[in-house]
């Protein structure tokens, strides 16, 4: 399937509106997930869909085909194997649907003894894995078969973006308001170990 999946907000406001069309079991097969971030406290992320065929965009397309809604603040998605995760960061949770329908398949949480979210933000595929980054508990890597968190990555500073090169992960790093962080941290993969810290800017 020729999926392509980003998150943007305020993108399809020049589309003309139409009726809410119907969701298919199956989402056709080529076009575009469009993930909403929604404002922060507001609980109203969402995700859509335009396919590239009829030109129709469907908007709320998650809630429409769970019942329920996306959460506070989605920040990124991703799709790999089939599944769909979409990184919810003000509600902690990654979510992950089936990409061909949209439907829930589990959740995996982000939140803290206290059950506060640790403010998951970005995510990134590997060799049967998937990496995301938080503010405020390093990097979790979850199986894709189990669905399960299965090893833990200490940060020295806040998570941000994330990525893979050469069995490398890399993840910048940033700092609470005011005490920014100028370096992207290197692991080595699988073991999760700290190769070097690479000076960049504040970021």
């Amino acid at each position: 399937m020729d999926f392509t999946g980003f998150r943007i907000n305020n993108f399809f406001q020049c589309v003309q509106k139409k009726d809410r069309p119907s969701i298919p079991n199956v989402i056709p097969a080529k076009g575009i997930f469009v993930l909403n971030e929604g404002g922060f406290g507001s609980n109203n992320a969402s995700l859509g869909y335009y396919d590239f065929s009829s030109n129709i965009y469907t908007g709320g397309l998650f809630q429409q085909q769970n019942g329920f809604k996306l959460g506070d603040v989605a920040n990124d998605a991703l799709i790999y194997g089939g599944k769909l995760y979409i990184v919810v960061n003000n509600s902690g949770l990654l979510m992950i649907t089936n990409a061909a329908t949209g439907k829930m398949i589990d959740s995996v949480s982000f939140k803290n003894a206290n059950k506060q979210s640790t403010s998951p933000r970005h995510i990134v595929a590997y060799n049967g894995k998937v990496y995301v980054s938080t503010w405020l508990d390093g990097v979790k890597v979850i199986d894709t078969a189990s669905l399960k968190i299965t090893q833990s990555i200490a940060l020295r500073n806040y998570g941000e973006g994330i990525a893979v090169a050469n069995g490398k992960l890399c993840v910048g790093l940033s700092g609470p308001w005011g005490a920014m962080d100028s370096v992207v941290s290197v692991f080595a993969l699988p073991a999760g170990s700290l190769e070097k810290n690479m000076v960049v800017g504040k970021t």
